[in-house]
């Protein structure tokens, strides 16, 4: 997907809930189930019939696994665990950074800090957790001349996408407002 200067960054808020409340129980607590099982299976092992034995240690083999290959599998082709909505959008301008159609003037602002390594499809090497990151853990904060400080969350479509605004970045650097490591790690 090619970004253009004039569509902006998608502003994103992430929601309290996993979108995926089933996938989320599998991550850790059937883990915990099964060993939980397995102990009462070794109390069990003298006292109880063997169908129950059979029982309970089939449910763990079960348990451990639809885990392989739910939740291990799973995440060769899962996108992160997160729940988000998309807010709105941050556009960068000559004498203004638009948030939601808001101006926030450069004459106003005092520091500019933007962290961007993460986008869509990134590679999260990981054996627990999906393998394909939703590209919504950056953020720009601004901190303003009265020394109030806001951060946005924003989506990076892909490992180049702030490239598309250098002419915008390059002018607040040049205003002082981004500093030189930031502006060479963003562009690169």
């Amino acid at each position: 997907m090619r970004v253009y200067p004039e569509e902006g960054l998608t502003m994103v808020k992430v929601s309290e809930k996993p979108k995926n409340k089933f996938y989320a129980f599998m991550e850790m607590k059937a883990i915990a189930l099964a060993l939980l099982l397995l102990i009462v299976i070794m109390a069990l092992v003298d006292y109880a019939p063997d169908f129950v034995i059979k029982g309970l240690f089939l449910i763990v083999l079960l348990i451990l696994l639809f885990r392989m290959f739910y939740v291990k599998i799973g995440n060769f082709f899962r996108s992160e665990n997160i729940e988000y909505n998309t807010i709105g959008k941050i556009h960068f301008r000559d004498d203004c950074i638009e948030v939601n159609n808001e101006k926030r003037l450069l004459s106003e602002i005092n520091r500019i800090d933007i962290s961007n390594y993460d986008f869509v499809d990134k590679y999260i090497p990981s054996q627990d957790n999906p393998m394909h990151s939703l590209g919504i853990s950056n953020f720009i904060t601004i901190t303003y001349k009265d020394n109030s400080v806001e951060t946005i969350q924003f989506m990076q479509e892909n490992e180049n996408h702030l490239m598309w605004f250098r002419n915008e970045l390059m002018h607040y650097h040049n205003l002082q407002l981004i500093d030189i490591a930031t502006i060479k790690r963003v562009l690169k």
